[in-house]
């Protein structure tokens, strides 16, 4: 679920979410098969058919939103979510229903939520502060429906290898998140201020780890969208500490905990490796291959979504993020030709020195000075006189 909630220094505001109405106890409840998600235990279930046609390209998913049951919407305010959600990106084929509520008494600050247990199972909801401009902005409707999206397509669901490309990509993108909680839990740096709220009670027991990860996905995913300078500042504080925390462990002679990035990095020769979050966007995106095409089509999605001015601001952040990446590269690679040239100068230099050493009759080493061999017959000298 998606709310308004007080963040962590440093971080933009907007980011920041709330807990899912949906307990914790019905995500690790058994999954039926033929329906979405997993029911509560003991109550009535409304069994969905999954079409396994998954609707890949905009105007299908255009489509097949605008075929849902829908309530609550105005005409403008269904066109807005839909138009949205169908321009983002992510596979549909899992909601089967929209639906628009009141903040209600306890549900002020809450932007969005996914429901994939019990009746209302499949229902992807967006709240009434989604339309407050003076508190949420084009961007944080933008993060709210990616965040329920990919809730919908969480890797920790079996039904969801089609969208995945098969199991194994799954289990992959799910073994991600299972070390980037880990990643949170042990450096106490989290993604955003509705992480740390998560993080909280889950150490609290009030929510159990399956919860805990389901959200880390979604949050992550939605920052990989729509705040990538804030998620870089958390990858650089969680690797920094996770470099500490290894130490530790060497030092106790334990297992080095796995490190993880949270976005695509760059190599020794500055080509873009696809990681991180951008991995399973790039899997989950029909169209999108690389980190150049996922940056092109986010690129595309806000130009489209956004007002020429808040466009425009992006563009800025973008930019200005990629010429300091691109100058703390140039001067990492610089530090590194020079300790490479000085290396090169060493391995010259005792390669020379080597070259003008040779064994004399006594079996000892005898440099030149000059670069030629001294004359053996000294030595021979020297030892009769003796």
């Amino acid at each position: 679920m998606q709310a308004l909630l007080e963040i962590d220094p440093g971080l933009r505001p907007q980011q920041t979410e709330a807990l899912s109405p949906v307990t914790h106890e019905a995500i690790a409840a058994p999954t039926n098969p033929n329906t979405l998600g997993s029911p509560l235990v003991g109550e009535a279930v409304q069994v969905i058919e999954v079409d396994p046609t998954i609707a890949w390209n905009e105007d299908q998913r255009e489509a097949h939103l605008r075929a849902l049951e829908s309530t609550g919407f105005t005409d403008e305010q269904l066109d807005t979510t839909i138009d949205t959600m169908a321009a983002i990106g992510l596979p549909v084929n899992r909601v089967r229903r929209l639906s628009r509520e009141s903040n209600s008494r306890g549900m002020e600050d809450v932007l969005g939520s996914w429901t994939h247990a019990g009746p209302e199972n499949g229902t992807l909801t967006a709240y009434e502060l989604l339309d407050n401009a003076e508190r949420v902005g084009v961007e944080k409707r933008f993060g709210t429906y990616g965040h329920e999206l990919m809730r919908a397509n969480t890797p920790f669901n079996a039904e969801n290898n089609d969208v995945y490309g098969g199991e194994a990509e799954r289990l992959e993108a799910a073994r991600y998140v299972e070390q980037l909680t880990d990643q949170a839990l042990t450096t106490d740096v989290h993604l955003n201020g509705y992480h740390k709220a998560l993080v909280g009670k889950y150490r609290s027991g009030e929510i159990d780890i399956n919860l805990l990860r389901e959200e880390t996905s979604a949050i992550v995913t939605e920052m990989a969208l729509v705040n990538r300078g804030g998620l870089e500042a958390v990858e650089e504080r969680q690797l920094r500490r996770m470099e500490d925390a290894n130490r530790i462990l060497r030092m106790n002679g334990r297992p080095e905990q796995p490190v993880v990035r949270l976005l695509s990095r760059r190599d020794k020769d500055g080509t873009m490796l696809l990681d991180g979050a951008d991995k399973t966007l790039v899997k989950l995106i029909e169209g999108v291959n690389n980190h150049g095409d996922l940056m092109n089509h986010i690129d595309r999605v806000k130009q489209a979504m956004y007002s020429p001015e808040a466009y425009k601001l992006s563009r800025a952040r973008v930019e200005y993020r990629e010429q300091v990446d691109q100058a703390v590269f140039e001067r990492q690679k610089a530090f590194q030709d020079r300790v490479m040239a000085a290396y090169a100068q060493i391995q010259h230099d005792r390669m020379m020195m080597a070259s003008s050493m040779k064994m004399n009759k006594k079996g000892e080493l005898k440099l030149s000075v000059l670069g030629t061999l001294e004359d053996d017959e000294d030595d021979e000298e020297s030892s009769e006189e003796i």
